[in-house]
C-alpha cells in the first residue's frame, strides 16, 4: 500500500484548477482592468485549488479519485447557483467516501479518466485565453505594460521650496444643493472646520460630470472630455473604460507634475478601471477591491461569506476607507526632499453606506458580497444612511488633514473635492431622468499657502488643476468654461449630452 501511495498518489493532479482559473480570466476579459489586478485572485485560487487537491489526495490516497473530488468542490464554489453547488459537493463527498472505502483497491480507469479531464482542462484554459484575446483584454493589457515600461520618471531637477500637493477625492460627497435635502445633516461643520484651517471653500461648487468614470479623466486632462478627439468615440463599456483610464494616466496634469520634478503618488480606491494607476508609487490598501468583489458576487463563495459573516463586506469597505486615510497620513510623515503629489481616492460616501456618523456599523446587514450594493430600498432610510456616512467621511477627512499639516515640514497645498453628488437615487442607466441639480452639486475646497482667493465661488472640478498648477508650477493651463455633461439613456457614457444649468436637463 505504501508503494501504491507513493507512485500513484503523487504528484497531485492539476486539472481541478482549470475551472476557477478560466472563470477569473473570463471575468477579467470583460473589463479594462490592468493585468496586475489579476495576480492576487489568481494566486489565491491556485493556492486554494492546490491545497484542496492535496488534502483530497491525502484522504483517499488515489490521485485520480482525488482529482474528481477536488474538481467538484472547486467548481461548486465557482458556480453561482446553490443547487448546483450542493449537487457538486454531494458528488465530491460520494467520491471521497468511495476512495476511503477502496483505499487498497486500484481504480483501473483512473489514469484514463485523469488524462481525459486534463485534456478538457487544457481546452477550457485555451478557450478562456482565446476569449480574452478576442474581447480585447489582452491587447489592453499589452498596451498597459508597454505604457508602464515607457513611463517617464520625474525630472531630476525640481524647484526648491516647492510645496507638497495633496488631493483628496471624496467619492460622492454632497454639495450645497444636496445638503439642503437632509435637515439633520450639518454641512456647515466641515466648511467651518476647513475655513478655520485656512481653506477656501467654494459655496457653489459643481462637478462637470455625473459619474466618477468621467470626472477623474477630465480632472487629470484639465479639459472637457468632448473636446478630446479620442474621447468622442463611443464604444463598448470596456473600450470606454480603457480610453478614459488612459486619458487619466497620460493627461497634462501628471505630465506637468513629473516635468516639475514631483514624485507622483496615488492611493488606490479599489475601483480598478479608474486611475491614476501609472504613477511613481502606487499604494494599494489590502482590502477587497471592486474586481475581487465582482468575483465574489458572481460565485457561490460570496453567498457563503454573506451567510457566515453578513457584515464582512461592510467591514471591508470601512477598513479600506480607514486604511486609505491612514496611508495618506503615513506618507506625510515620511522624510523626503523631492516635492510630492499625493492623490487619495476615498471610496466614500459613495455607497454602500456602511457606518454612521460615529463610525459604528449600521444595525443589521448593510452590504453583501452577493450584490456589493446597499440593499436598503426605503428612500428616506437611504437618505439618512448616506448623510450619516457623509458625516463620518467629513470627520475622518478633517482629522487626516490635521495629521498632514502637523507632519509637513513646509505648508502643503491640499485640495478636497468630490467627483459628483449623492448616489441615493441616481440611475446610471437613465441619467437624464435623475436629479442632476443634486448630482452635480459637490464639494471643492483648497488650502493654498501664500496665495489668496484662488478658488472662485462657482468652481468646477475640471478647473481644479489649472488653478493649482498655474499658481505653484507656473503652468499656463486654460481655465475651462463651466459646462456640464451627462449621456444618453442606454448609450455609451461617451455619447455626451450637454446640460442646461438652469434646468439641469439636456440642452
Amino acid at each position: 500500500m505504501t508503494s501504491r501511495f507513493a507512485v500513484r498518489s503523487l504528484p497531485i493532479v492539476l486539472h481541478p484548477l482549470a475551472v476557477p482559473v478560466a472563470a477569473i480570466i473570463h471575468w477579467w476579459s470583460s473589463t479594462a482592468l490592468p493585468p496586475s489586478l489579476l495576480v492576487r485572485p489568481l494566486v489565491i485560487v491556485i493556492l486554494v485549488g492546490l491545497a484542496t487537491t492535496a488534502i483530497a489526495t491525502l484522504i483517499v490516497r488515489d490521485r485520480n479519485l482525488a482529482g474528481i473530488a477536488a474538481w467538484s468542490i472547486l467548481t461548486g464554489l465557482i458556480v453561482n447557483d446553490l443547487r448546483a453547488f450542493a449537487l457538486l459537493w454531494v458528488v465530491a463527498a460520494v467520491v471521497v467516501a468511495i476512495g476511503i472505502s477502496q483505499r487498497n483497491v486500484a481504480w483501473p480507469h483512473g489514469p484514463a479518466v485523469t488524462r481525459f479531464l486534463s485534456i478538457l482542462a487544457a481546452i477550457l484554459l485555451m478557450a478562456s485565453l482565446i476569449d480574452s484575446v478576442q474581447s480585447g483584454a489582452v491587447g489592453y493589457a499589452l498596451d498597459d505594460i508597454r505604457r508602464d515600461l515607457a513611463a517617464k520618471r520625474p525630472a531630476e531637477v525640481f524647484p526648491p521650496g516647492a510645496p507638497d500637493i495633496y488631493v483628496f477625492l471624496l467619492d460622492g460627497y454632497p454639495g450645497r444643493v444636496a445638503d439642503m435635502t437632509e435637515p439633520t445633516f450639518d454641512s456647515a461643520a466641515i466648511t467651518a472646520a476647513l475655513r478655520s484651517r485656512g481653506f477656501d471653500v467654494a459655496p457653489d461648487a459643481r462637478s462637470n460630470y455625473v459619474t466618477t468614470r468621467l470626472t477623474v479623466p477630465a480632472v487629470f486632462e484639465a479639459a472637457h472630455l468632448p473636446d478630446t478627439p479620442s474621447l468622442r468615440q463611443p464604444g463598448t463599456r470596456q473600450q470606454d473604460a480603457h480610453v478614459l483610464r488612459e486619458a487619466t494616466e497620460s493627461g497634462v496634469v501628471l505630465s506637468s507634475l513629473g516635468a516639475a520634478g514631483y514624485e507622483r503618488i496615488a492611493i488606490a480606491s479599489g475601483y480598478g478601471e479608474i486611475g491614476p494607476l501609472r504613477v511613481d508609487r502606487l499604494i494599494v490598501p489590502p482590502q477587497v477591491g471592486e474586481f475581487e468583489a465582482s468575483l465574489l458576487r458572481s460565485t457561490t463563495v460570496g453567498t457563503i461569506v454573506d451567510f457566515l459573516a453578513p457584515d464582512a463586506a461592510a467591514s471591508e469597505k470601512r477598513e479600506r476607507i480607514e486604511t486609505t486615510f491612514e496611508d495618506a497620513a503615513l506618507v506625510a510623515n515620511e522624510r523626503h526632499d523631492r516635492p510630492r503629489f499625493v492623490f487619495v481616492h476615498v471610496p466614500g460616501p459613495h455607497g454602500p453606506w456602511v457606518v454612521d456618523a460615529a463610525g459604528n456599523a449600521f444595525p443589521g446587514t448593510s452590504s453583501l458580497f452577493a450584490s456589493f450594493a446597499d440593499p436598503i430600498k426605503d428612500p428616506e432610510l437611504r437618505r439618512h444612511r448616506f448623510f450619516e456616512f457623509s458625516t463620518y467621511i467629513a470627520n475622518r477627512t478633517v482629522a487626516t488633514v490635521d495629521r498632514i499639516l502637523a507632519a509637513s515640514a513646509r505648508p502643503p497645498v491640499i485640495v478636497l473635492f468630490s467627483d459628483h453628488g449623492p448616489d441615493i437615487s441616481f440611475d446610471t442607466h437613465d441619467p437624464l431622468s435623475s436629479d442632476l441639480d443634486q448630482r452635480t452639486s459637490n464639494l471643492i475646497a483648497l488650502l493654498a499657502p501664500g496665495r489668496a482667493d484662488l478658488l472662485p465661488d462657482d468652481a468646477t472640478v475640471v478647473n481644479i488643476f489649472p488653478i493649482v498648477l498655474n499658481a505653484y508650477l507656473g503652468t499656463d493651463l486654460a481655465i475651462q468654461p463651466n459646462t456640464f455633461w451627462a449621456w444618453r439613456t442606454g448609450s455609451s457614457i461617451l455619447d455626451y449630452v450637454e446640460l442646461d444649468p438652469r434646468t439641469w436637463k439636456a440642452k
